[in-house]
């Protein structure tokens, strides 16, 4: 039997603003049988003139700071447990 992949999409887009946000989530299999592996890809777009990619990269870097502090977290539980 195929290991098992959760995989969950979020889409974001909001109707008054020309940004769109997407995030494709999937909990994998990890080498040990009590672990998986968390992956996550995000995908950022923002048509404004000339501010588009500024504010873009805003975005991301939030978002990475975010997922940056969640797998530290996770770090953190793994050694109490």
């Amino acid at each position: 039997m195929p290991p098992r992949i959760n995989t969950a999409v979020l889409r974001v887009a909001p109707s008054m603003l020309p940004i769109s946000l997407e995030a494709v989530m999937q909990i994998l299999p990890g080498q040990a049988a009590a672990r998986c592996c968390i992956s996550s890809r995000w995908c950022v777009e923002c048509r404004i003139p000339l501010v588009g990619h500024k504010i873009e990269r805003l975005l991301l870097d939030d978002v990475r700071s975010r997922l940056e502090q969640e797998r530290e977290a996770i770090a953190r539980y793994r050694e109490v447990t």
